[in-house]
């Protein structure tokens, strides 16, 4: 599945194996995201939206939460911690297929409660998209987490080549249309 070809006279394209350093996505609305991996089968995700707002996100398979904080004026909001149990252990979950989908089951854990969602997962073309001078395979798809008289969904894109995802889109029923952000950006991070 790997389309990472590097421009002619370009830098290395990044790869998964970047991700025990860092990988950083930057996207057009000025917020940026950076990867790393935790353990094996997880990979942690900082979104920064501005120098003081984000999110500590874990991913199961660089893609599916297993739980996430939200941070305001560079501090962590405990009361925002949220914690996805599933089925089958991280490892176990399965990577996106060109049109194809899955569906299970999840206990969510928050401050104010326990409840359950359905997380159904749908996936589009394996396309590709130019970043940097590099190409990298692509997979669009939706995650679509699902509760009683309440529904979230993120629009992804996966990018085999570096074992991740990013949303370029989130949306519920109290949301405005969303406005799809693009990828600008794919570096290596440099530093801590």
């Amino acid at each position: 599945m790997a389309l990472l070809t590097p421009a002619t006279g370009s830098a290395a394209c990044v790869t998964a194996a970047d991700l025990a350093q860092g990988i950083r996505v930057d996207k057009d609305t000025g917020s940026f995201e950076i990867y790393r991996t935790l353990r094996p089968g997880v990979v942690g995700l900082t979104i920064w939206y501005d120098d003081q707002t984000g999110s500590e996100v874990e991913l199961a398979k660089g893609l599916y939460s297993l739980g996430f904080t939200d941070f305001f004026a560079g501090e962590a909001d405990p009361e925002t911690r949220t914690t996805f149990t599933y089925p089958m252990a991280p490892d176990d979950m399965p990577l996106p297929v060109a049109q194809g989908g899955w569906q299970t089951n999840s206990s969510v854990a928050q401050p104010a409660g326990r409840y359950e969602k359905t997380l159904s997962a749908t996936w589009g073309q394996l396309d590709n998209i130019s970043v940097n001078g590099c190409t990298y395979a692509t997979i669009s798809g939706s995650l679509r987490y699902i509760s009683e008289g309440y529904s979230t969904e993120e629009g992804l894109i996966y990018l085999p080549d570096l074992g991740v995802s990013s949303m370029l889109y989130f949306t519920d029923a109290e949301s405005d249309a969303p406005l799809p952000q693009k990828i600008t950006s794919i570096s290596v991070v440099t530093g801590p």
